[in-house]
């Protein structure tokens, strides 16, 4: 086995600073070569900062962006780090619709050598993707000292139809995996040589423990009354999201439940229309995208998703956190986090038995409480200090490298 040592440079950048930005990976990158890294991987959007919204749209910044990461490429040659593989994001141009694309690229020996863009664009919660990207469509393998290193941008390690099953073909030694039943598929197909189970990504559970503080100011925001009960669904406006479902359960429930819809996507503006025909247009909000979502965790009193299939959702992880009870789809992701010990699941698709779960939670204030609590309780499995060792210990495993990490 090739033994490859990886620096992780978990470093923040300013959106637009591409001078101050390609300065800090270049810092980061000699302090990674100091400490006998061949391959150093820096987050998503590094370069441009993150998330850059519209200042994608501008043709003269993705240009400006292209040449800041050629300069870099030059310069880490130019300071004898032309053998590192520094893997780095940025922005890119899609060549056929002239879009800005989400990519990551790789400085090697002076010169870009190799681009992948990320495929799935999320639209829920703080990000605002799918409005401003074109999705990549190709996968890409490293070939580092005879070792093949398959790369994925974020949402690509774990939406179903991404990248990773066709990165299965190419020997993949470890394939990480975030709920049971991706990890029962790869292990049946054999996607790598080793398939093991993570608990997601991890969330920084330090960003929701104030969430409550806000609750009354941001109902009254809102215009929730005290009698109000409201349920909560940040995400990208999708058939896969399938809010449309929740609007037609929203017509079997009485007048005092309310639904928040942040998010934006391609059929927003059909389920406007829809909650419109169904004449519940006025007990639901389509804010659009927001950038508050804890606040808007501690308005909500339950959480509620009619998802088609999910990886591990953040959305459903940072409620739980919250300490809000979920009524969801029985499906993959959401069967991983939500027993009866903290939610209620119904069929997929089945909006009476949504409408059934939501009139359950909605009319026990007591049992959305245990169940709320359990579910906070149930996140530090899932928090950011337990989930990184993991994952690191599992990258060390096969890079053969049990050093520090840098």
């Amino acid at each position: 086995m090739t033994d490859i040592r990886f620096a992780l440079a978990q470093i923040d950048t300013c959106v637009g600073d591409l001078d101050s930005n390609a300065d800090k990976v270049m810092r980061y990158a000699h302090l990674a070569a100091q400490q006998g890294a061949q391959v150093v991987v820096f987050p998503e959007m590094t370069l441009t900062g993150y998330p850059i919204e519209d200042l994608a749209l501008r043709a003269t910044f993705r240009k400006a962006a292209w040449d800041k990461a050629n300069w870099l490429a030059t310069e880490l040659a130019s300071d004898s780090l032309g053998e590192l593989y520094v893997v780095v994001g940025t922005v890119g141009t899609d060549r056929e619709t002239s879009k800005p694309r989400n990519r990551l690229v790789v400085l090697h020996d002076g010169v870009v050598w190799a681009g992948y863009d990320k495929h799935f664009l999320p639209n829920y919660g703080v990000f605002d993707e799918f409005r401003i990207f074109s999705p990549g469509n190709k996968s890409m393998v490293l070939d580092v000292n005879g070792a093949r290193i398959g790369v994925a941008i974020c949402e690509d390690i774990w939406q179903d139809g991404g990248p990773v099953a066709e990165l299965a073909k190419e020997n993949i030694d470890l394939l990480l995996t975030m709920n049971a039943w991706d990890t029962r598929w790869a292990a049946a197909h054999h996607a790598a040589a080793r398939v093991e189970e993570i608990p997601g990504m991890g969330v920084d559970l330090s960003r929701f423990r104030a969430a409550g503080e806000t609750r009354q100011a941001m109902r009254d925001r809102l215009g929730l009354t005290e009698g109000d009960i409201a349920l909560l669904y940040p995400a990208e406006f999708s058939g896969r999201k399938d809010q449309a479902m929740l609007l037609r359960a929203m017509k079997r429930l009485p007048p005092h439940i309310k639904l928040l819809l942040p998010g934006s996507g391609e059929l927003l503006d059909a389920c406007r229309g829809l909650a419109a025909q169904l004449g519940v247009a006025d007990r639901v909000q389509f804010p659009g995208q927001v950038h508050d979502i804890p606040a808007w965790l501690g308005a909500a009193d339950i959480a509620v998703s009619a998802s088609r299939s999910e990886g591990l959702p953040f959305n459903i992880m940072e409620a739980m956190a919250c300490g809000l009870p979920a009524a969801a789809s029985a499906v993959k992701g959401h069967t991983d986090l939500i027993g009866p010990e903290n939610g209620l699941l119904f069929p997929r698709g089945d909006e009476a038995a949504l409408a059934a779960a939501v009139r359950t939670l909605a009319e026990d204030a007591g049992l959305r409480a245990r169940l709320g609590q359990a579910g906070r309780e149930k996140m530090q499995r899932y928090a950011l200090d337990t989930v990184l060792p993991q994952v690191m210990e599992r990258y060390l495993s096969v890079t053969g490298d049990k050093g520090k990490r840098i």
